[in-house]
């Protein structure tokens, strides 16, 4: 007997969401399905294991942790979808709408946090692909800090705090002009390139090795990139209150000190430690308090 939905997709109905690859299915799904829910259940099913096992057709593992969370904070149990939910071995039949909303929720959430107020103030982190020490040289973290102050300049952001570790940065910005997102766009863009430029034409003992394990990564990709410098993500979180606001700021000048660079988070310089500490740092920022 064939699956239900086998008239939607060609393949073996032992695999019930593979009619999600195909262009006809995506087609006939595009009134009920939104495109993120789309590419989430497709990357899904890229990433399946076992057709014995129908959970890793609908979500990855991974998520299972934040998918969790954010039912706990939204008031959802697993009880809301019967017996067929299972966070350890996930869905055991072909989803209702009620589990295609369920997607559509922790597909919002796993990947972090989206900013929803371009004016807000947000903290935001920064990853190296691969988390490579790309800044255990100075002269890249002085291309972040020259970035910064550009952007402050011409595009009306305000950063009230940051730190440059070896393979991250945290920061704490506020677009005065609405536009939180393009200017992290065009952060990364442009320091992408000037850490691959610099990488290319100044003194680097790492470049062969730099520049391939960059342009590996660019080809994980869609993008027509040569290299690939910045994670996708930048988890943003929205500062909410006062409280909250300190906390992320004690988060970001503790991480040199957590990593044990510094004994007292003033003594690294590439941070806004001692700015708050009515010290001088290295670069001007925009005091939170």
């Amino acid at each position: 007997m064939r699956h239900p939905v086998s008239q939607y997709y060609r393949g073996s109905a032992r695999h019930p969401v593979s009619w999600l690859c195909e262009a006809s299915c995506l087609v006939a799904l595009r009134d009920i399905l939104s495109r993120s829910t789309i590419l989430l259940l497709i990357a899904i099913q890229l990433n399946r294991g076992s057709a014995r096992h129908p959970v890793s057709q609908y979500y990855p593992i991974a998520y299972s942790n934040t998918i969790k969370l954010h039912l706990k904070k939204t008031g959802f149990h697993q009880q809301s979808f019967g017996s067929s939910l299972n966070y350890s071995t996930g869905l055991a039949h072909f989803p209702t709408l009620a589990h295609i909303k369920y997607l559509r929720m922790s597909y919002e959430f796993a990947e972090g946090y989206k900013i929803r107020d371009q004016g807000a103030t947000h903290f935001l982190t920064f990853s190296i692909m691969g988390w490579i020490d790309v800044f255990s040289r100075q002269r890249y973290r002085d291309i972040i800090l020259n970035s910064f102050q550009f952007c402050r300049r011409e595009k009306g952001l305000k950063i009230g705090a940051y730190v440059i570790m070896i393979n991250h940065i945290h920061t704490i910005w506020t677009a005065s002009h609405n536009n939180l997102s393009d200017i992290l766009r065009d952060f990364k863009t442009y320091t992408s390139k000037a850490i691959t430029t610099s990488i290319q034409n100044d003194p680097e003992s790492r470049r062969e090795w730099l520049l391939y394990m960059f342009n590996y990564f660019a080809n994980g990709t869609n993008a027509n990139d040569m290299y690939k410098v910045w994670t996708g993500h930048n988890h943003p979180e929205e500062i909410y209150s006062d409280s909250f606001m300190k906390t992320k700021l004690n988060y970001i000048h503790e991480n040199p000190v957590r990593a044990g660079l510094v004994k007292e988070p003033s003594h690294y310089l590439y941070s806004s430690a001692a700015d708050y500490e009515d010290k001088k740092g290295i670069t001007e920022i925009d005091l939170l308090y």
